[in-house]
């Protein structure tokens, strides 16, 4: 699962630069399926990058005075709002050997504030980045 993953950073407040997510009528955090911009089942990604993980695109930012020492003086924060959001997203197939198991995903962690969808439902969030995490994604 590591493998074949698409990147792509978004903005932390402007709509449009975060690919329209969270304009949809139904764009609040919802158990029936409506998630939109790239947390929809059918967003194209095939102009995101492709990466394995483990990733961190904070190391790959510009060193920034504006930025703080916690981020290492890097271009990400409160004043670099189109450096704060990254979406990764990933498609994978389930045999169908499979169906009726427990299907789970796990993070090993995931730096911070983690919002989890899958197929247009949000699964759920995880504000540590040092901790791990699972979702059963069974039903």
């Amino acid at each position: 699962m590591d493998s074949g993953w698409r990147f792509a950073l978004g903005h932390a407040y402007n709509a449009q630069r975060d690919f329209d997510h969270g304009t949809g009528y139904f764009s609040y955090m919802t158990k029936t399926g409506y998630g939109d911009g790239p947390a929809a089942k059918g967003f194209d990604d095939r102009g995101w990058r492709i990466l394995d993980l483990p990733h961190d695109w904070c190391v790959e930012l510009p060193f920034d005075a504006r930025g703080g020492h916690s981020h290492g003086y890097k271009a990400i924060g409160r004043n670099f709002p189109e450096n704060s959001v990254g979406w990764y997203r990933k498609t994978f197939f389930i045999p169908e050997s499979d169906l009726g198991r427990r299907i789970a995903l796990e993070f090993d962690g995931v730096h911070r504030d983690a919002i989890v969808w899958v197929n247009g439902f949000y699964v759920g969030n995880e504000h540590s980045g040092y901790t791990s995490f699972r979702y059963d994604i069974s039903d």
